[in-house]
């Protein structure tokens, strides 16, 4: 079963989800902490763990530049 990081509201955390089901419109998915199935859009969820690096990196970028 694939395994993918995505944002989880009940843990209120990024957490690994299990891909339940696919189709063009939608994901089916479930935290693998709390088991709570969530339904997502396809696009959402496989570019959720890129963005989510983006954003790390560029806030890491912020906090460094007001260190100088």
């Amino acid at each position: 079963m694939e395994e993918s990081l995505y944002y989880c509201p009940i843990c209120d955390k990024d957490t690994l989800h299990d891909l339940l089901g696919e189709n063009n419109d939608n994901v089916s998915i479930q935290c693998t902490i709390c088991h709570t199935k969530t339904v997502a859009e396809p696009e959402n969820y496989h570019n959720y763990e890129e963005v989510s690096m983006e954003w790390d990196s560029e806030i890491k970028s912020i906090l460094d530049s007001w260190e100088e």
